[in-house]
């Protein structure tokens, strides 16, 4: 087992453990999500029918995946198809309405480098994870909610990731074989 790691923003603690991202900022230790899909949707009762944006995907009725309809949460029960969810709780009826699906962060290990936290994330952990390269970053300060397109991926060796480490404002990318060094640019890309 891997021990925790933990990472402050000045008003976010970042902890790693047990392979998931977590935030803390102050009443209770909540996970970390990368968004899954946005759109819009109609409700009634339980029942959610897809109107626009991104459809669902099957992985929406997986544990602890939160779905956000009209600011507010929910637990998908039952994924039906591409088009349709049940939830655990009655949303109402609502027409048209924007929604945001977030699934769990999955995390091997984080650092935190000039207000992004960051994330090595598995070959699961994302829906940009292509390989066991890729290390997600957070919005500036803001850890709660990864956006998917969020990530870096060492790349000049064909080894995988093995953990990352932040010193003297630099990513540290330790692959099995080789590591990586990267910096913080503030360019288009970020890093």
């Amino acid at each position: 087992n891997k021990t925790a790691q933990i990472f402050l923003n000045g008003s976010q603690v970042f902890v790693v453990t047990a392979g998931y991202g977590w935030i803390y900022e102050g009443g209770v230790l909540d996970r970390a999500f990368i968004t899954n899909g946005t759109g819009t949707v109609n409700t009634s009762g339980t029942s959610v029918t897809w109107v626009s944006g991104d459809k669902f995907t099957s992985d929406m009725v997986n544990v602890n995946n939160r779905i956000v309809i009209n600011g507010t949460n929910y637990t998908v029960s039952a994924f039906i198809d591409d088009e349709h969810l049940t939830l655990s709780t009655s949303a109402g009826t609502l027409s048209g309405y924007n929604y945001s699906a977030y699934l769990p962060l999955k995390v091997d290990t984080g650092a935190f480098l000039g207000g992004y936290f960051l994330a090595s994330v598995p070959t699961t952990g994302t829906p940009s994870a292509t390989d066991a390269k890729t290390v997600m970053f957070s919005a500036v300060r803001d850890g709660k909610y990864w956006d998917p397109l969020d990530f870096i991926v060492k790349e000049a060796q064909p080894d995988n990731l093995a953990a990352i480490f932040v010193d003297h404002e630099e990513l540290y990318m330790f692959g099995t074989r080789t590591t990586e060094v990267w910096r913080l640019t503030g360019g288009a890309t970020t890093f």
